[in-house]
């Protein structure tokens, strides 16, 4: 071995020793437990243990003085007779971070312990010549790193959930603060009616004293004239007296009857402005139980669409994972038909049945695969008709309180139970027994069709 390979292999060994196999691992295998996972018979985590060692050792024995002595080239270790230490090396690198592949990383990595056997340094870390407790500290550093790092990744998605759990209820909060002041404000134009009313009920009373004084001043009269008229001429000059103070007692009333007129007018303004108030309470209380109506049905809206698309990820995993083992199945009937057909058994057609029933496991695989994704996807369509029924609600539920007709009525609520329904995820079949419901169905569609129209005249 020459310096420069030396130094090639050093510059090699350096850069292998930050790559993250575990996360190649992942990007290769997203849905299989890596703890468990098995490349050719091995053990995952034992395979990255074996890579570790034999880069540690390597760089042991290129760092000792008989590193000129280490052949760099062992032809014979490989079907195409190219090995050499730098190809070994960057073929690992390659397989890790360029295009993840851990059955070529197994068989490289076995060429390279075969390299460090047949050299004589593999076992070596066994008489102590390597620091074998400095391998299984490093090994156990790189673990609590990538717990670490796992630990790290799920605080920020909490903490991401945190913060859209604070804004939505500081949303709530804002719309409840909203709707406190438009109810104080209610309370307040109430009171001042309230108020209203007493003064006006004030000026009722003073009117109802007034007209007392009048129609008892009316009756002092008629007794007054009954009296002179009774008396006849020996009374004329009180008479005429009385008939003065008579002239100046209907001025009086008069003037009495014309201030009674101009409060009677500002009891008649004060009823139109108690009016008013009113149709404007009536409108503020129509307005809030708006309000709440759609923050309600919002609210329900989004739950369920928010659970829809939560849904919709499953529903792709499953999707894949039904592709996957159809894939797998195809593959399985291929390996037994052509590798494991078995001995030859008497009569002839018991020997394909048994190799049929060997794939029997792998379509039950793809069965339950199917049957899961079709279970996730008509979860998905309920919870997406249930965020649709929740914004509609407020509409149909108007249609039906402003609509005066009963038969009218009765057929908007007709069309909101259909419409209410859930939705047939599956086709429904029909034989040669169900005219007379397809008939029914006609007509429902007809009293449908009906009661939009019905709605959109009630809008306009």
């Amino acid at each position: 071995m020459t310096n420069e390979e030396k130094e090639q292999i050093l510059t090699l060994i350096e850069e292998m020793e930050g790559l993250n196999i575990w996360s190649a691992a992942h990007q290769q295998f997203p849905d299989r437990d890596i703890e468990t996972l098995e490349i050719n018979g091995f053990l995952f985590k034992t395979l990255v243990h074996k890579y570790e060692r034999a880069l540690k050792q390597l760089k042991t024995e290129l760092s000792a003085e008989t590193w000129m002595y280490m052949p760099n080239a062992l032809n014979f270790l490989t079907p195409s007779n190219d090995f050499t230490l730098a190809n070994n090396l960057t073929r690992l690198k390659n397989y890790v971070t360029v295009t993840p592949n851990m059955g070529g990383f197994q068989v490289e990595l076995m060429n390279q312990v075969r390299y460090q056997m047949m050299w004589g340094f593999w076992d070596r870390s066994n008489r102590k010549v390597h620091d074998v407790n400095a391998l299984e500290v490093e090994k156990a550093v790189k673990e609590i790193q990538r717990g670490k790092k796992d630990l790290e990744s799920q605080q920020k998605m909490i903490d991401n959930l945190r913060e859209r759990v604070d804004q939505k209820t500081e949303e709530v909060n804002t719309l409840i603060n909203t709707l406190n002041e438009s109810i104080n404000e209610i309370l307040k134009q109430k009171t001042e009616s309230e108020q209203k009313n007493i003064e006006i009920q004030q000026i009722l009373n003073v009117a109802n004293e007034h007209k007392s004084k009048i129609e008892t001043s009316e009756k002092i009269i008629d007794i007054a004239i009954h009296d002179f008229q009774a008396k006849g001429e020996n009374i004329g000059k009180t008479l005429i007296d009385f008939q003065n103070e008579s002239k100046t007692l209907s001025a009086k009333l008069s003037e009495l009857i014309s201030r009674s007129e101009k409060k009677l007018k500002l009891i008649n303004d004060a009823y139109s402005e108690v009016d008013g108030m009113k149709e404007f309470i009536q409108i503020k209380e129509a307005e809030i139980i708006r309000i709440a109506e759609q923050a309600s049905n919002g609210a329900m809206g989004i739950m369920f669409e928010n659970r829809k698309i939560n849904l919709g990820k499953k529903v792709n995993q499953w999707m894949w994972g039904t592709l996957l083992a159809s894939v797998g199945l195809l593959v399985w009937i291929f390996i037994v038909f052509a590798f494991l057909y078995g001995e030859r058994y008497e009569p002839e057609w018991l020997n394909p049945l048994l190799a049929t029933l060997k794939t029997v496991p792998a379509f039950i695989v793809v069965a339950f695969c199917s049957n899961q994704y079709m279970k996730e996807r008509n979860l998905q369509e309920e919870y997406a008709f249930k965020a649709s029924i929740a914004m509609t609600l407020s509409a149909y539920a108007d249609a039906i309180e402003y609509s005066e007709d009963s038969d009218r009525r009765e057929l908007i609520k007709k069309s909101i139970e259909r419409i209410y329904q859930q939705p047939q995820i599956k086709k429904e079949h029909y034989g040669l027994f169900d005219l007379a419901r397809k008939k029914k169905r006609e007509e429902l569609l007809h009293y449908i069709k009906e009661a939009l129209d019905v709605i959109k005249k009630n809008q306009t």
